[in-house]
């Protein structure tokens, strides 16, 4: 005899009801996001003055550069022209492609490239 939803001792009767809430699956996605977090990258003087010459040069030739910073637990990657280098408030200015702007704090900053 073939079995279906309601034989007897079959789980089939119960496989509707199967189910994850939608908290249930933000909590699970909040889980697997804080095992990917990094710890911030510590520079030394070599790292930060190289960092400065690329910086420099970007601002003098007004040429895209690409910014990798440390935020949140992650390294997160800005492309764009920097506008503003060494405000009082100590962050980089950046206009990105679709020419939105972007502060990004000195202290985050963990790699800088010119394009």
């Amino acid at each position: 005899m073939k079995g279906n939803k309601l034989t007897k001792g079959s789980n089939m009767r119960w496989e509707s009801s199967r189910m994850m809430l939608p908290e249930h699956v933000q909590t699970l996605r909040d889980h697997f996001r804080d095992d990917e977090k990094v710890e911030r990258p510590v520079l030394d003087e070599q790292e930060w003055e190289e960092i400065g010459r690329i910086i420099s040069e970007a601002v003098a030739e007004a040429c895209p550069v690409t910014i990798r910073y440390y935020r949140d637990g992650f390294i997160e990657t800005m492309t764009g022209r920097i506008s503003l280098q060494g405000s009082p408030d100590r962050h980089l200015q950046i206009h990105d492609p679709f020419g939105l702007s972007w502060k990004i704090a000195f202290r985050d900053i963990v790699n800088a490239s010119i394009q």
